[in-house]
C-alpha cells in the first residue's frame, strides 16, 4: 500500500506542477459580476457552478490572484487524473502543506467527491469547487454538505460584461456586436466560425452521453435541437415524442432534465398559482446563450425578436431564478418574482401598427392580474412610455440603454 501511495503522489505532483503554470499565468481577465459577492476565508465549500467554457475556472484563477490568496488548483478534467479516487484528495494536502485554499475544477468526475469536501469542510479547510451537472452537484450538495456549502452560479458574458470586455460603451454598435458574437469567452477571444457546434458536441458528449449512459443518441438530438429551434415557444413533452415518434413520454423528459442539468436549456413555467395547472401547462424553453442558440438552430437566423427575448430571459434569470411566462387571454413574456414582488417584461424587436395591440394588450392583462402600475417593454432600439388607460404606464426602453447602464 505504501509503494501505491507513494506512486501515486508522485503521479499527482507531476499532474499539479504542470497544471500550475496554467494556473499562475496571467491572460486578459474580466471581473465579473459574481466576482465580489464570492467570499474568501469561510470554513465551507463554495461552488462555482454552470455551462462548460462559461469561465469558471478563469474565476477561480481570478480569486486567486486579485484576493490573493495562497491557492493550489486542480482540474479534473485532465485525462491523466481518470483513475482518481477520493482517497486521493489526502495525498494532495500532502503535496499542498503550505496552501491555504483548495480549488477543485469540475469536481463531479470524482466518484464520491462530496464525502472528502465534508470532512475537509469540517477540518475548516477552505474549498472551492466548480462542476458544470446541476443534477450531480445538488445531489450531493443537498445530502452531504447542507448547510456546509454556498452556490453561485456562472453564465456566459452579460452584456455589460461583454462591454468591459470588447472596451466598449453600450450603445446599439455595440449591442450589434454583442447580439451577433454571444457571451461564450473563447469564442469572443478567437473567433472560431465552429466554435458553438463544437460546444454543442462536446457537452452532448462529455456531460451527457458518457454520463448518463445514453443509448439512443439520435433520439436525444430530436430533442436537443426542437427545444433549441424552439426557444421563446411554448411546448409540452407529451407533444414532443408523438411529433418524433419517440414511445416513451418519460425518455422526453429525461433528455429534456439532461439539458437542463448541463445548463444549457432552461424552463419556465407559465404563471398560475395552482401548483397542479403550472405543472400540466405548457413550457417554455430558453438557451444559455443566444449565439449558441443561432448557431446550432435551422430555423432562428432571421427571427430577432424571438432572439432577443432569449437574450433578454437570460439578463434577468442572472439574477432571478423565479421567473414566470403570463397566458390569458393574452401574453405576457416575463414575470419576475423578487422577494414576494412581481414585475413585467414584454420583448419586441420593433413596435408597429400589427404587433402594438398585442404587446400592450399582454402587459396590460398581466398588470390588473398582478394590480401593478408599471411594466417594461424591452426592444431593439426604441424608446419611449406609453399610458394604457386606466391601467398604468409602461416604459419602452432599448435592451443596450436596459442593461448596460
Amino acid at each position: 500500500m505504501g509503494k501505491y501511495r507513494k506512486m501515486i503522489k508522485s503521479q499527482l505532483l507531476q499532474v499539479t506542477n504542470q497544471q500550475n503554470a496554467y494556473f499562475i499565468d496571467k491572460k486578459q481577465w474580466i471581473n465579473r459580476t459574481v466576482f465580489n459577492e464570492i467570499p474568501v476565508g469561510l470554513p465551507k465549500a463554495i461552488v462555482l457552478s454552470g455551462i462548460r467554457r462559461s469561465g469558471k475556472s478563469t474565476l477561480m484563477k481570478l480569486l486567486h490572484h486579485q484576493k490573493k490568496t495562497n491557492a493550489a488548483y486542480l482540474h479534473f478534467d485532465d485525462p491523466r487524473l481518470s483513475d482518481f479516487e477520493v482517497a486521493d484528495f489526502y495525498t494532495l494536502e500532502e503535496i499542498w502543506t503550505d496552501k491555504q485554499q483548495f480549488q477543485y475544477d469540475e469536481i463531479q468526475q470524482v466518484k464520491g467527491w462530496e464525502k472528502y469536501v465534508r470532512h475537509a469542510v469540517e477540518r475548516k479547510k477552505q474549498i472551492y469547487i466548480t462542476g458544470s451537472n446541476a443534477q450531480l452537484l445538488s445531489k450531493e450538495l443537498g445530502t452531504l454538505l447542507t448547510g456546509r456549502h454556498l452556490t453561485f452560479e456562472l453564465f456566459p458574458f452579460s452584456y455589460k460584461e461583454y462591454l468591459n470586455f470588447k472596451k466598449q460603451k453600450p450603445c446599439k454598435t455595440s449591442f450589434d456586436g454583442y447580439f451577433k458574437a454571444g457571451g461564450f469567452p473563447e469564442a469572443l477571444k478567437y473567433k472560431m466560425p465552429t466554435y458553438h457546434h463544437e460546444l454543442y458536441n462536446d457537452i452532448v458528449q462529455r456531460d451527457i452521453a458518457v454520463r448518463y449512459r445514453l443509448r439512443n443518441l439520435p433520439d436525444f438530438n430530436k430533442v436537443a435541437l426542437h427545444l433549441i429551434n424552439n426557444l421563446a415557444r411554448p411546448f409540452t413533452l407529451s407533444r414532443m415524442a408523438k411529433n418524433y415518434q419517440i414511445k416513451s413520454v418519460k425518455s422526453v423528459v429525461d433528455y429534456t432534465n439532461m439539458l437542463v442539468n448541463a445548463y444549457l436549456i432552461y424552463i419556465i413555467p407559465r404563471f398560475t398559482y395552482s401548483v397542479k395547472k403550472q405543472q400540466n401547462n405548457p413550457k417554455k424553453v430558453y438557451i444559455v446563450d443566444h449565439a449558441f442558440a443561432k448557431q446550432n438552430s435551422t430555423q432562428l437566423s432571421d427571427d430577432f425578436g424571438r432572439i432577443l427575448e432569449n437574450m433578454v430571459y437570460m439578463h434577468l434569470r442572472h439574477t432571478h431564478p423565479e421567473i414566470y411566462y403570463f397566458q390569458e387571454k393574452n401574453e405576457c413574456d416575463f414575470v419576475v418574482v423578487d422577494k414576494g414582488k412581481h414585475h413585467l417584461y414584454q420583448v419586441c424587436w420593433q413596435l408597429d401598427r400589427h404587433n402594438k395591440d398585442r404587446e400592450f394588450n399582454g402587459l396590460a392583462e398581466a398588470m390588473q392580474f398582478f394590480n401593478l402600475k408599471k411594466a417594461k417593454l424591452i426592444t431593439y432600439n426604441e424608446e419611449d412610455s406609453y399610458k394604457i388607460k386606466g391601467i398604468g404606464k409602461v416604459e419602452i426602453i432599448p435592451f443596450w440603454k436596459w442593461m448596460g447602464t
